[in-house]
Formats: structure tokens, sequence, C-alpha cells
């Protein structure tokens, strides 16, 4: 049990043999799959119908190191994805990770266990407060970020 949350750190579970993922694993594969196969492909697209030419993970620690490895490990065997991808993490990298960047066609990724770390906070309510400033309403921000 995690004694942070009070509830069992199932993590492990996605090292098992294949056949013995436990359903609940499989279940969340299966969404984070599908959201990523809809972003690329565009069907799941910006506020303002249009696809998303960039993606900024905001996480710390193992909530960055993670989606960090993936993407540079499935990189090297694809050509398929034209997104650009940036990761913040630092609470003095902003300016450095959204320059160049279009609000409007960046998709923004909170990755946290517990969303309470202090950089991932701050710096995802700078993301949110970049996006609202390019002149996304609440409803365009939440469709940017997830």
């Amino acid at each position: 049990v995690n004694p942070s949350e009070s509830r069992a750190a199932l993590h492990q579970r996605l090292r098992a043999p294949a056949g013995e993922t436990p359903s609940e694993v499989s279940a969340v594969r299966d969404i984070i799959l599908r959201f990523a196969e809809d972003v690329r492909s565009g069907r799941y697209s910006t506020a303002l119908n249009s696809r998303f030419e960039s993606v900024i993970i905001v996480g710390i620690g193992g909530s960055r190191l993670g989606p960090e490895v993936a993407v540079r490990a499935l990189q090297l065997n694809s050509d398929s994805s034209n997104l650009q991808i940036r990761f913040l993490s630092a609470l003095d990298g902003f300016h450095d990770v959204v320059q160049g960047l279009n609000p409007h066609t960046t998709l923004v990724v909170i990755s946290s266990k517990s969303f309470t770390t202090i950089e991932t906070t701050a710096n995802a309510a700078r993301v949110r407060n970049w996006l609202a400033t390019s002149g996304l309403d609440q409803d365009g921000i939440r469709r940017h970020t997830v």
C-alpha cells in the first residue's frame, strides 16, 4: 500500500507477462492508447478544430522521466508523428519551453502521481495562463490540457 495515498501501488503490474496483465491495467492502457491515436490522427483536435502540432509534458521526477524515456525510445522507430514534444519541470524553464509554440495548436499533458508537487502545480498554472492569454476560453483550456 502506498501510505501517501492509502491505496495499492500498481505500477509493477505494467510489467506482467503477456496474458497475465490485470484487467484494470489493460483497461487504462487501452484508454491511453486510444487517446494517443486520436491526437495523432486529428480525431481529438484543438479548440479551433485543427490538429495539435506540439505537446508540452509538465511533470517532475519520475512523472517527467518516464514519459521522456518513452518518447525518446518511440521516436527512434517512428516517423509517423510530426508532433513537437517538449518537457517542462523546472520553474525557470517555462519561457524556453513555450518559445516558438502556438498555444492554439499545443496540447498540455500534466503528469503527476499526487498533483501536489510545487513545481508541477506552478508550471501547470503558468501553462494554463499562457493558453488563456492566447484567447482560449475555459472550454478551450480544458480541451488543450489533460
